[in-house]
């Protein structure tokens, strides 16, 4: 099946220009334990869409590779299925391609021959990028719930998003962490004082939202307005990968867990989360010191 994939990749006007780096999708591909990618894998393989192929393979291998020995898939359920002894961990693998992008300058210093210059780059719009991640945020959200319907999936099951930005062109390194208001409320402090120094400090807190090209606004923060639907999914992944990893320090991963969701991730799946490293809501963290400091301030 490997010789399949070498021929069809080979094919692909998308590696017309980058055939050094089939090598790697091949060999990640042969590592990948059998029974995990649909048979039809290989054949589903054409230039339009061929970032989400090649992204299944990176991500698969990825997980592959963290010690989990009973993985699978399901041609019609999710992507990858890490089997544990409190049930089935599934993994649904998106990868979203197109965005907004914007032109930003930086300094470029060449330290060979001492010279500074300016260039003008290419970079993702933060609002176009926060939009794209609801969207298919949303859209996988919707397939879970038809699985339950279906009986695809068990109610005891971890059920995972894993939204894979490697592919998007000008992403820049923290963009993934800045993603957090996709999933959490925005805190507004409010701080209110007499002329005898007495201090109330409260904290307000208001869904995020993203502006769409044409102007329509909606609301996000869908962790901390949950809904019957939205407690199936126990965490969403963002990982930053493009090609398959040759070791761990390759990629960049963070998770946000859902706080209510029906099952939370367990300790069997600590690999997984320790190489996608939880990351809460800043919000909560510089609101509560900003009441600490204000309450302290006014009452000395």
């Amino acid at each position: 099946m490997s010789n399949q994939l070498n021929i069809k990749l080979n094919t692909l006007d998308y590696f017309q220009d980058k055939k050094s780096i089939i090598p790697s999708y091949i060999e990640a591909y042969k590592k990948i334990p059998n029974g995990v990618l649909d048979d039809n894998f290989v054949k589903k393989i054409l230039d339009n869409g061929v970032e989400s192929r090649l992204s299944e393979i990176s991500v698969t291998h990825f997980i592959s590779t963290l010690g989990f020995t009973n993985l699978s898939g399901k041609s019609n359920g999710p992507d990858l299925i890490i089997e544990t002894k409190a049930g089935n961990c599934n993994i649904e693998i998106v990868t979203p391609i197109k965005t907004e992008s914007t032109k930003e300058q930086y300094e470029h210093f060449n330290c060979i021959q001492g010279t500074r210059d300016i260039k003008i780059i290419d970079i993702v719009d933060d609002m176009s990028l926060k939009t794209r991640v609801s969207s298919v945020y949303q859209a996988k959200l919707e397939q879970y719930n038809k699985w339950a319907a279906k009986e695809v999936i068990s109610p005891k099951d971890v059920n995972l998003i894993l939204i894979n930005l490697g592919y998007i062109e000008g992403l820049v390194t923290n963009s993934l962490e800045l993603l957090w208001s996709v999933f959490f409320d925005r805190d507004e402090v409010l701080v209110e004082y007499n002329n005898e120094n007495n201090v109330s400090v409260s904290v307000n807190k208001y869904p995020a939202k993203v502006k769409k090209k044409g102007g329509t606004e909606f609301p996000q923060s869908y962790f901390d307005h949950p809904t019957e639907e939205t407690k199936l999914i126990s965490s969403v992944l963002l990982l930053n990968l493009k090609y398959p990893v040759t070791f761990q320090a390759d990629y960049q991963g963070i998770r946000f867990d859902n706080p209510n969701a029906k099952n939370p991730l367990t300790e069997e799946l600590c690999n997984l989360m320790n190489y996608f490293p939880k990351k809460e809501n800043p919000d909560n963290y510089s609101s509560e010191k900003i009441k600490e400091y204000m309450t302290r301030k006014y009452k000395s």
